[in-house]
């Protein structure tokens, strides 16, 4: 066995360097072998409380029926001096159910819906479209006058 001598003056074979070298990389292995199983045992935790609180997430979005809206108060008490109870909500699900206004048509099978709304300050609102197979956004104006809400389509297009 070869000898070495080290600054100490004491003398090391060198296959104890090697087996030093061997321990220290086994060591880094199995530590993040540990690290990668954990990582995947907290990303499968985490997808199975997303599946358990997507319901919820649902309930809500759906009562909520889209994100809050930059609507000033001010903005809010003038849509309700042109007859509109709840602005936000009204708009929202008057725009909702003119599918009609979504100037491009669904593909295989698919019907156009809005998938998400949001209410602009200064008579706009930006919307997103889908079928299930194609989507798109637009952005639309809106007049309110004793109740009735008349839309119309600024800008269209499919992502």
């Amino acid at each position: 066995m070869a000898w070495r001598e080290s600054g100490s003056g004491r003398s090391f074979p060198i296959p104890f360097f090697a087996v030093v070298l061997l321990v220290v990389l086994a060591t880094i292995l199995l530590v993040d072998d540990i690290r990668l199983r954990r990582e995947a045992e907290l990303r499968d935790a985490k997808a199975r409380v997303e599946e358990t609180a997507a319901p919820e997430a649902e309930e809500e979005t759906a009562a909520d029926d889209a994100s809050p809206s930059p609507l000033s108060d001010t903005d809010i008490r003038l849509l309700r001096k042109q007859g509109l109870e709840d602005p936000e909500r009204d708009l929202i699900a008057d725009l909702r159910s003119r599918t009609d206004l979504i100037p491009f048509d669904g593909v295989h099978g698919g019907t156009m819906f809005f998938s998400n709304i949001v209410i602009l300050p200064g008579g706009s609102a930006f919307a997103l479209f889908e079928d299930g197979h194609i989507a798109g956004r637009m952005l639309l104006g809106y007049e309110v006058e004793a109740g009735r809400i008349d839309w119309t389509m600024l800008h269209a297009t499919l992502d």
